[in-house]
C-alpha cells in the first residue's frame, strides 16, 4: 500500500475530544500510566518477538536538575499486530470514513475550517458533527472493529497490570487525519483532558517530539521520535503533559509533522 503522503494517527485515552474548546467525551483519570507500567509491557512485547524502543524522557534534561518527575515513552515497532491486526486494512478503512473539516473555534468564536488536520472521535455510540453546538463527528466502535479491537486488548491489558482499586477506565479513540504529511501538524502543547495515552500510527512516517520547560522556558534538549506504519506507542502519565500549564515545575510538552509545527531539528 501506498502511504507516502497521509498520515492518521488514532489516540486511546480516557477522554476524546474533536478540537480543544468543543464537546470532550469521557473524563480525565485520577492517574495515567507509570513509567512501571510500560516497562512491564516492553517485556511482554519483546517476549512476543516485537522490537520496542525505550525512551527516558528525563535522560534530555540537564545532568543537574533532579526534581523533575519520571517521564518515559515506549514504542512497539510494528505492535499493530500484536493484536492479529493488518495496520494496513486499518488505514484503509480509516481513510474511508467521515473526518470532520471544520470545528469551533474559541479564538474566533465561530466555525472555521481545519487546515493543520482533520479530525473524529471514536466512542460506543453515533454523532453527527453540530459545530454550531460544539460537538464534532464520532463514530462508533461497533463500525470500526480493528480499533474496537486494539481498544478493549488495551482495556483488558491495563487491567490486568493495575491494582483493582485503581480502576482503569473505559478508553475512547480521537483521531487526527494529517492528509499532507508534509504540510500539516500539531504544536507543542500537553493533554491538559487526560492522563492516559496509548495511540498507533499509520501511512506516512512521521516524527513525535517532546520538550521540557519550566516557568515558560524550554530546557534541556528536544526529544525525537520516529514513527512508522503500524507502531503504536504508549506516554507516561508525565510525558501526557496534563499538568503543562504549571510553570513553577518541570512539564514536557510534544509536537507532531511538518517543520512548521516542531521546529527545525
Amino acid at each position: 500500500m501506498d502511504v507516502s503522503k497521509e498520515t492518521i494517527t488514532i489516540t486511546f485515552g480516557e477522554c476524546a475530544e474533536n478540537h480543544i474548546g468543543m464537546q470532550q467525551l469521557g473524563k480525565r483519570n485520577e492517574r495515567g500510566l507509570s513509567v512501571r507500567d510500560l516497562q512491564l509491557f516492553q517485556e511482554s512485547c519483546q517476549e512476543a518477538g516485537f522490537t520496542c524502543e525505550f525512551i527516558n524522557l528525563n535522560g534530555k534534561l540537564p545532568a543537574d536538575i533532579e526534581q523533575a518527575d519520571s517521564a518515559a515513552v515506549l514504542v512497539v515497532r510494528g505492535g499493530w499486530r500484536l493484536f492479529d491486526l493488518d495496520p494496513d486494512v486499518t488505514f484503509a478503512t480509516l481513510k474511508e470514513v467521515t473526518w470532520d473539516t471544520k470545528m469551533w473555534s474559541q479564538k474566533h468564536g465561530r466555525v472555521t475550517n481545519k487546515l493543520a488536520r482533520h479530525n473524529i472521535c471514536v466512542a460506543n455510540f453515533r454523532q453527527v458533527a453540530d459545530f454550531e453546538q460544539k460537538k464534532g463527528s464520532v463514530h462508533s466502535f461497533d463500525d470500526l472493529p480493528d480499533l474496537k479491537t486494539a481498544k478493549e486488548s488495551f482495556e483488558l491489558l491495563f487491567r490486568q497490570l493495575w491494582e483493582p482499586e485503581d480502576k482503569f477506565p473505559e478508553l475512547f479513540a480521537e483521531g487526527n487525519r494529517y492528509y499532507d504529511a508534509s504540510k500539516c501538524g500539531l504544536g507543542f502543547h500537553g493533554d491538559s483532558e487526560r492522563r492516559i495515552v496509548v495511540a498507533a500510527r499509520f501511512g506516512a512516517s512521521m516524527k513525535i517530539v517532546f520538550k521540557w520547560y519550566y516557568r515558560h522556558e524550554t530546557v534541556g534538549d528536544i526529544s525525537v521520535i520516529n514513527l512508522h506504519h503500524g507502531d503504536i506507542y504508549f506516554m507516561s502519565e508525565k510525558a501526557v503533559g496534563t499538568d503543562w500549564k504549571k510553570s513553577s515545575i518541570y512539564t514536557l510538552r510534544h509536537a507532531a509533522g511538518a517543520s512548521k509545527y516542531i521546529g527545525t531539528l
